[in-house]
């Protein structure tokens, strides 16, 4: 494969392994272990790409980080961040991929969105796309709907979920299939 498949996995994951630096001394218990485990997660999955390359390029450069880091929350977001973006890094060579290094990068997005959401990253459907699991109750919405918009006999979102108990006639299934003995 050419350095096009491997160089983007060495950059992301020193750019992550750089980042969990700069948040580790901002957590504090298992949230500092968790940040120093991934720190070495990311620099080995870093030295596995490079060693698919035949020349290796310089990766000491210093990375910038997106947004200040001074306290925890900053250091969760910004983990989640950086989890995200190798989401989207690992999906978009997967794309491209017809062999076992497909199988290998869409398990690589998928550890690395389950760590996103650890860091508390809204989960999503489709890693790497954006489009969360599910959206709130009226999220989505151009305009908010008003008393007017529903009728008032409509049932809540709970009423209309609850399963009824199927209407039976003696020696049917519930659905009006005849049941065998």
């Amino acid at each position: 494969m050419s350095a096009d498949t491997w160089l983007p996995v060495a950059t992301g994951e020193q750019a992550a392994a750089y980042a969990y630096g700069v948040l580790a001394p901002r957590l504090s218990g298992g949230e500092r272990t968790r940040a120093i485990n991934a720190i070495a997660t990311h620099e080995q999955a870093r030295d596995d790409a490079l060693a698919q390359l035949a020349e290796q390029p310089d990766l000491d450069a210093v990375f910038q980080i997106p947004f200040p880091v001074t306290n925890a929350e900053q250091a969760r977001r910004l983990a989640a961040l950086c989890e995200d973006r190798l989401v989207n890094v690992y999906c978009t060579l997967a794309a491209t991929q017809t062999t076992e290094t497909r199988k290998d990068f869409i398990e690589s997005a998928r550890r690395c969105s389950a760590r996103a959401v650890s860091w508390g990253q809204r989960p999503e459907s489709f890693p790497g796309t954006g489009e969360p699991i599910m959206k709130a109750i009226g999220e989505g919405q151009d305009t908010p709907a008003t008393a007017e918009d529903e009728p008032s006999d409509s049932p809540t979102p709970v009423e209309s979920a609850t399963p009824s108990p199927p209407e039976s006639s003696g020696d049917t299934g519930g659905d009006g299939a005849q049941l065998q003995n």
